[in-house]
């Protein structure tokens, strides 16, 4: 579902509508935010078992990337 939206709201984007580009921006700055809360909330729920390693794993980027975005509180 989210992939037809996003792919959607790209193509009114390249048509030129640059209200939905500032929606897409803000869209994306408010799940990047919410992505590392809940990482931050499974990892202090799992009494941090979940390992940089496997987070990293997971959204595509090393162990170290995963730690050095989502680590801090």
């Amino acid at each position: 579902m989210m992939r037809r939206m996003s792919t959607a709201w790209c193509l009114r984007i390249a048509t030129g509508d640059t209200y939905d580009l500032r929606e897409m921006v803000d869209w994306r700055n408010d799940f990047d935010a919410q992505l590392g809360r809940a990482i931050r909330e499974a990892r202090a729920a799992q009494g941090d078992t979940w390992s940089w390693t496997a987070i990293g794993d997971a959204v595509g980027c090393s162990r170290q990337a995963a730690q050095q975005r989502w680590g801090r509180a």
